[in-house]
């Protein structure tokens, strides 16, 4: 599946040193990213709240968009 993503989202994910292609994921690959994303939430849960937060919303759109969840 391609993954959409605002460019917001994607500078989240460049901040944690993941980067985006134009191209299909794997559902497996989906999920390793999504995982990443949450342990990035729960590590700035006491530090940034605000941060965290968008981690938990750009982790669960990722989780959205694996088949057959």
């Amino acid at each position: 599946m391609k993954v959409k993503l605002e460019q917001s989202e994607k500078q989240l994910l460049y901040d944690i040193g993941i980067s985006i292609e134009n191209r299909e994921y794997e559902d497996d690959e989906l999920l390793q990213i999504a995982d990443e994303v949450y342990l990035e939430e729960s590590c700035n849960v006491e530090k940034n709240e605000k941060l965290a937060n968008l981690y938990a919303k750009l982790g669960d759109k990722l989780q959205g968009m694996i088949s057959g969840v």
